[in-house]
């Protein structure tokens, strides 16, 4: 490596910066200068990590943006990404896919779970990943399920939403059918949990359990013909043998 000692350089056309990525850039003495291809910016090392050379203002750019009492907000529905320049705090809510209803005096699908709160974002590419609903169980002779007892195809939880390392459980299933066939009678864990079947031995099915602060439990099934209700965010979901309502 050469070093060229001035006290002021003249560029009349331009000046070219080594090239690193986050993961490559050198440990750096202060003052020195580079090009983060990652960042997209040139930095400067201050002694105790690279920084953006020059200060960018805070801007958010992606999802789809709408305004509502002081606040710009960002709303991302699938797999994107979310570019940061500068950095500034942030209010986060983050909620998974809700799951799939059950079939055959099947139970109600959970609630996808909920994560909130503030931090400060640095600048940079964030992935975003929003989770979908998931598939209810189908009904008797369509989409592969057999035509009569016993069913085999149950209904699935709903996927997981992810941004900055925090994850939104996707809500549990809904139980299906009896209670001694293939698809699990019992709500399944999630974000908020499944609530179970009715079509029982004449015994009660425990609802699913909710992940510990995003969602409440699903509803109890039984004691014959009666499901639980799908767990939501505030209360967990309705046990039989009443309607069964979510959470």
């Amino acid at each position: 490596m050469s070093n060229l000692n001035c006290g002021k350089l003249i560029a009349t056309e331009r000046i070219k910066l080594p090239v690193y990525t986050n993961a490559t850039r050198p440990a750096g003495s202060i003052g020195e200068l580079i090009y983060n291809d990652d960042e997209g910016t040139v930095q400067i090392y201050n002694g105790v990590e690279w920084q953006a050379a020059a200060k960018t203002n805070f801007e958010i750019f992606g999802g789809s943006v709408t305004s509502a009492a002081g606040y710009t907000i960002h709303t991302f529905l699938g797999v994107d990404t979310m570019q940061v320049t500068g950095s500034g705090p942030v209010e986060y809510l983050i909620v998974g896919g809700g799951g799939g209803g059950g079939m055959d005096m099947g139970g109600g699908g959970g609630g996808g779970g909920v994560v909130s709160g503030s931090t400060t974002l640095q600048e940079g590419t964030y992935q975003i990943q929003v989770g979908g609903g998931g598939a209810g169980a189908p009904a008797g002779n369509s989409n592969g399920q057999p035509a009569s007892h016993q069913f085999t195809i149950g209904a699935a939880n709903g996927g997981d939403s992810q941004f900055n390392g925090l994850i939104a459980k996707g809500g549990g299933a809904g139980g299906s059918s009896y209670f001694g066939y293939t698809p699990e009678s019992a709500g399944a864990n999630g974000g908020c949990g499944g609530g179970a079947s009715g079509y029982s031995d004449g015994g009660f099915r425990s609802g699913g359990a909710g992940e510990s602060g995003q969602g409440k439990n699903g509803g109890r099934g039984g004691p014959q013909y009666y499901s639980g209700g799908g767990g939501g965010t505030e209360d967990k979901g309705i046990d039989s043998t009443g309607q069964p309502n979510g959470g």
